[in-house]
């Protein structure tokens, strides 16, 4: 998403009564949420605010999620081998590149490697289940 998009979809946002507001675009996900007492943003705000909070003032939010999705058809492996611990779990900050899981597919393995830093937020599948192309199976929160 270009950032003129980004910043024009939260200033409608301020001005807007929404308390809530999720955008996915393809494995992006945007959530913008009014919160009480502090301004947080990505991009510094229109007009300033003060370093003292008055009862008018809200906060946005802004989080971006990202899906992880199978890169191919087979079984997943969430650890290296049986009995070892999990790659990652909800919670884990990772790199970008770093290996999530393993798909096994025609007696091969294939890893499943992080697309951006961020932290786990959901496992979507169970370990040794049969995937499809393109399924998600990480949602990443930046």
């Amino acid at each position: 998403m270009e950032i003129t998009k980004l910043e024009s979809l939260i200033k409608l946002f301020g001005q807007s009564n929404l308390g809530k507001l999720e955008l996915a675009e393809k494995d992006l996900r945007i959530i913008l949420e009014r919160q009480s007492d502090t301004t947080t943003l990505g991009i510094k705000p229109v007009e300033p605010v003060s370093s003292k909070p008055t009862s008018s003032q809200t906060t946005v939010s802004l989080k971006t999620e990202t899906i992880i999705n199978a890169p191919l058809v087979g079984t997943v492996y969430l650890a290296p081998e049986p009995r070892k611990p999990v790659f990652v779990q909800v919670g884990d900050h990772v790199q970008k590149g770093q290996t999530l899981a393993l798909i096994e597919a025609m007696k091969m393995m294939n890893e499943v490697t992080a697309t951006t830093t961020g932290t786990i937020k959901k496992v979507l599948v169970a370990d040794e289940t049969v995937v499809e192309y393109d399924q998600p199976l990480f949602e990443l929160e930046e």
